[in-house]
């Protein structure tokens, strides 16, 4: 194996462990945009909690983590359209597929 192809192996590695402290801020992310009480803190919620996934879903896109990615601009669309009665679902299954994927058991 390169050395070339090792230092990616490596990077590939470190973000697949990754994955799981992004599961536990999307969860956080989450708790925060759920608890807002007021307009102004659900526009700050809201604008966190999707500047995150936007950074998710580059990240898992160049990392190969194709279904991540697509969830996360899934849930982009759904924060952009302010369709609350979807979130909650796709953000349980976005968490859920960030595990997996850093236990190696699914992309």
């Amino acid at each position: 194996m390169s050395d070339r192809s090792s230092q990616i192996e490596l990077l590939q590695q470190r973000y697949r462990t990754s994955l799981i402290e992004k599961s536990v801020e999307i969860a956080e992310l989450r708790i925060q945009y759920e608890s807002t009480d007021d307009d102004e803190s659900a526009a700050l919620a809201s604008q966190t909690l999707g500047d995150f996934l936007h950074k998710l879903a580059g990240s898992a896109g160049m990392y190969g983590y194709t279904e991540i990615a697509i969830s996360a601009r899934n849930i982009m669309m759904t924060l952009q359209n302010d369709d609350s009665g979807q979130l909650s679902a796709q953000l349980d299954q976005l968490i859920a597929m960030c595990e997996q994927a850093s236990d190696g058991t699914s992309t």
